[in-house]
């Protein structure tokens, strides 16, 4: 049934052996359809942020939902069912880490086709500042570029639009 409904059939089976015909006898079959499930785009977050709550649906009235984690290092336990609720991203290294969620829908007594999403969760960024030349109060205005990784702001007296005028 690719429906979302369930559909029945009336089946009439009438018996015949050696030219004598029987009874009929009618047989109903119910005919359940697979669910689906919608699960919401992958994502990104920051350590330690709040990643929002993943709601699944699914056009299947009764449609159940369990979901898998592949990789708990992002602070998300491994299993559950219904809803993923608000959890706190987990990442204190150096590199991004991802995890696969695989949805699965259930109703009826059918089991639907998975299907996944990724959350991936950055680690906050670790600042490097090179050494400032000697200044002193007459030194020229120049631009703040010893940081890295770069993009970063930078604020504080006698800064402007990335430039400091000592």
């Amino acid at each position: 049934n690719s429906g979302t409904a369930t559909t029945t059939a009336i089946i009439t089976v009438t018996p015949t052996v050696n030219g004598c015909v029987g009874m009929p006898s009618n047989y109903t079959i119910t005919v359940n359809p697979s669910p689906t499930v919608n699960v919401p785009a992958s994502s990104t977050a920051c350590h330690a942020s709040l990643v929002s709550m993943a709601s699944f649906s699914s056009p299947t009235a009764g449609t159940t939902y369990t979901w898998a984690n592949n990789n708990t290092a992002i602070g998300l336990a491994a299993s559950g069912t219904g809803n993923i609720l608000p959890f706190t991203a987990n990442n204190p290294g150096a590199q991004a880490v991802t995890a696969t969620i695989t949805v699965t829908p259930e109703a009826n007594s059918c089991i639907g086709t998975p299907s996944i999403f990724t959350i991936t969760v950055n680690p906050l960024p670790v600042i490097t500042f090179a050494p400032m030349p000697q200044l002193c109060h007459t030194s020229p205005p120049f631009a703040l570029a010893q940081a890295s990784p770069a993009g970063g702001t930078y604020s504080g007296n006698g800064i402007a639009a990335g430039m400091f005028d000592p």
